[in-house]
């Protein structure tokens, strides 16, 4: 009979409610999980048995999967694809199954999202089922799984994706050359080294597309479709049609290699070769082991400056804070009185400036060491401000030329009362901009945007494309993140990989909401009329304003007030 593929239906995200915890920094070293095996098919099981047990052996973490394949014929086990997508099910889910004919079961579950066979995650609304059709064989007396829908690969409770399949970055050289850019994907951690250069061969994603650039040569691929590793070090062996002849290219190469290869807890250094020669670039050793050592000497950006809190006009640094990196320097700075009409003040990262927006959203103001600095009007229904780590100043609107919504850049060393320059952001047209906020590498865009009508809100990722002065030029695609969530406010980053924002929950409840790149979701505790979020340096602490002109900070479990007034955290 005809074998029905698994349907997955809705859009969210995995939403678990805890705190905020540092996961793994970019280039961290995953240890290997514990191994974890299950028993076969039992003597004369029925087909409920067979099903929910190759079901629950699909969690094995040798990733050979032999056991599993016990419960299917042997033409079944041989089509078998287990890397093929992976439902996720929601939390204490239970699996039914029901018989359809003799030899044919439908199988359901409620499920959390999915996992393609390339690492990307796509969520499921609440209440979404899981649904398959399987068709079983009677050999020998012994029930055995004959036929599975196509693509199917496994199921697995939510609580097991850590021990089994974990986010990843694949690493992407930004325009600049200044940093490496992450692309977040879910992966097994049996042969994880291997998965990792097999996917570092792959495209630049869409949402990078112009921003980013990739050294691997077209139509490249992993030799032995696996990588060795001998004593620490992973020898990864590329064919080339066309290898680069370019250093700086060559470079590159290495050091995306070995910033995505090195996540796996038994590589400490990479040895590329190409066509199984060693690939050799000058002043540079045989076993690279991070991407400075090729060259590529990333841009870090320095530490932010204190949080400022604005209390009617006044604006002074917020001294009860236990962020110690902060420069000293900024102590002595001063600001000038802001007056009440002014909304959205934002801070540079050196703690130097501020920028603010009429209550129209339609003059946007810098205030420099005591100097206020009006724009010239370039845009209305205007967002923002925001500043980045190097030194450029945001906005959002409807630019005042063309009537197209826009995103304008400025950078803080140009005091002149000059107009931004304009950003064209294709998927923005006929949508409002809302918030926006740049990564802490300066190198990702995240944007809140509605339809014309204020409705629809939904978050989107893109990459940036600079100058040679690191101005903006250009923004590349965009990845959509939490996408259930319609109705948000406020937005930050709290690391290179994870924002935060804020979700509407019933009546005047807000539910400040983690956002991963890697696709899930977080829920903290609600707070009341919360309208905006920030976070300081590094993401330690979230800061949450509510329309009540109050403030809450959060570091460890829960939200401890501070007070009246807006508290404002420096760039990144």
């Amino acid at each position: 009979m005809a074998v029905a593929a698994v349907v997955l239906v809705g859009c969210t995200g995995l939403s678990v409610d805890t705190p905020v915890e540092a996961g793994l920094e970019l280039g961290e070293r995953v240890q290997p999980p514990v191994r974890v095996v299950y028993p076969g098919p039992g003597i004369d099981a029925d087909q409920e048995s067979i099903v929910t047990g190759f079901l629950r052996a699909g969690g094995a973490s040798d990733g050979a999967y032999d056991v599993a394949r016990s419960f299917l014929t042997t033409q079944a086990g041989t089509k078998w694809a287990p890397d093929s997508a992976v439902v996720v099910l929601a939390p204490g889910a239970r699996i039914r199954v029901t018989p359809v004919d003799a030899d044919t079961v439908v199988v359901t579950a409620p499920t959390s999202g999915q996992i393609s066979a390339t690492g990307d995650y796509v969520s499921a609304a609440p209440g979404s089922e899981a649904r398959a059709l399987i068709d079983l064989t009677n050999e020998d007396g012994q029930w055995r799984v004959s036929t599975l829908p196509e693509g199917f690969g496994r199921w697995l409770p939510e609580a097991e994706l850590p021990r089994l399949i974990q986010p990843f970055a694949v690493y992407f050289v930004a325009e600049d050359r200044r940093t490496l850019v992450p692309d977040l994907r879910w992966f097994p951690l049996d042969r994880l080294a291997s998965r990792l250069a097999r996917a570092q061969l792959d495209p630049v994603p869409k949402h990078l597309l112009g921003t980013v650039t990739s050294a691997v040569p077209a139509g490249t691929r992993l030799a032995g479709d696996t990588v060795v590793i001998d004593d620490g070090v992973a020898s990864v062996n590329l064919v080339v049609t066309s290898p680069p002849d370019d250093p700086e290219l060559r470079a590159d190469l290495v050091a995306q290699l070995v910033a995505t290869v090195r996540q796996d807890s038994r590589v400490s250094g990479v040895k590329l070769l190409s066509n199984g020669v060693p690939v050799a670039l000058p002043g540079a050793p045989e076993v690279t082991k991070h991407p400075s050592d090729v060259g590529l000497n990333l841009f870090v950006p320095g530490p932010a400056a204190y949080p400022v809190v604005r209390r009617g006009t006044q604006v002074r640094i917020y001294r009860s804070t236990d962020d110690e990196s902060s420069p000293d320097a900024a102590l002595s700075v001063s600001y000038p009185a802001v007056p009440a009409n002014q909304r959205a003040l934002a801070l540079s990262a050196d703690g130097r400036e501020l920028a603010s927006l009429d209550g129209p959203g339609v003059i946007a103001r810098r205030w420099r060491e005591g100097r206020e600095i009006v724009l010239p009007p370039f845009a209305s229904s205007m967002c923002g401000p925001r500043y980045d780590r190097r030194g450029i100043v945001w906005f959002g609107g409807v630019s005042a030329a063309d009537k197209r919504t826009r995103l304008f850049v400025q950078a803080t060393s140009q005091v002149l009362s000059a107009a931004p320059a304009p950003v064209d952001v294709p998927w923005l047209v006929g949508r409002q901009v809302t918030e926006l906020s740049i990564s802490p590498n300066g190198d990702l865009l995240a944007v809140i945007s509605t339809d014309s009508a204020g409705r629809g809100a939904r978050v989107d990722v893109t990459g940036i494309r600079r100058d040679a002065n690191g101005l903006p030029q250009a923004v590349g695609g965009r990845l959509r993140l939490g996408p259930a969530l319609t109705a948000v406010r406020g937005l930050t980053w709290v690391s290179e990989t994870a924002l935060a924002t804020i979700a509407d929950g019933n009546g005047s409840t807000r539910v400040p909401t983690i956002l991963e790149l890697s696709g899930t979701v977080r829920s903290l505790p609600p707070l009341a009329d919360a309208v905006r979020i920030d976070a300081t340096s590094g993401g330690r602490a979230l800061i949450v304003g509510t329309s009540k002109g109050t403030f809450w900070l959060r570091s460890g479990a829960q939200w401890n007030s501070g007070g009246t007034g807006q508290l404002i955290s420096a760039a990144g």
